[in-house]
């Protein structure tokens, strides 16, 4: 069951990164395949997600905004970044560029080097720890097993994706932590 929580908040967590589409495939294949016997557990899973994800705009609701505002906003947001025409070379690996030195390219026209400051030295160390554990981990379950594809899936995605360092916190370091 406290496996069930966790992949429900961590799911939240990526459905509110704004990569919605990308996320919700790649999380409800994983969730798919791993839990098609176990329905039960994938309802529970996709609801804890589905909760988190309308938590974080708990101010645009608290406003005012209502579901049909909710829902053109998520719109906006699918179309803003397919017409944002971002070269998606230019800022491969930029997340790691942020976990081991602190500074990352921001991708908008001026491509400016900011540092972020709060990141610290546990940043690339926590990383490395857990990129290391991913291995020995392989052979230990089926549910170790999945959050680890999981996780190089993930790790695919931001590597060729323009990122904010708050979505590295939100959603890549508890993933390590988590193994």
């Amino acid at each position: 069951m406290i496996f069930c929580i966790c992949a429900g908040v961590f799911f939240g967590m990526l459905l509110s990164t704004k990569t919605v589409v990308p996320f919700f495939l790649l999380f409800g294949a994983w969730l798919t395949f791993s839990f098609w016997k176990q329905w039960k557990t994938l309802i529970i899973i996709i609801g804890i997600g589905t909760l988190i994800f309308i938590a974080t705009y708990y101010q645009f609701f608290l406003l005012g905004g209502a579901l049909r505002s909710f829902l053109g906003l998520q719109k906006y947001i699918v179309t803003y970044y397919g017409n944002a025409h971002i070269p998606l070379l230019e800022f491969a690996g930029n997340y790691l560029r942020l976990i081991y030195t602190g500074s990352w390219k921001f991708w908008d026209s001026s491509r400016t080097i900011s540092h972020y400051s709060e990141w610290n030295l546990l940043w690339p160390l926590i990383f490395s720890w857990g990129m290391w554990q991913l291995r020995s981990r392989w052979n230990k379950n089926n549910g170790y097993r999945m959050l680890i594809i999981f996780i190089i899936l993930y790790n695919l995605f931001v590597f060729i994706t323009p990122i904010f360092p708050r979505y590295l916190l939100l959603l890549f370091v508890p993933l390590v932590i988590l193994l």
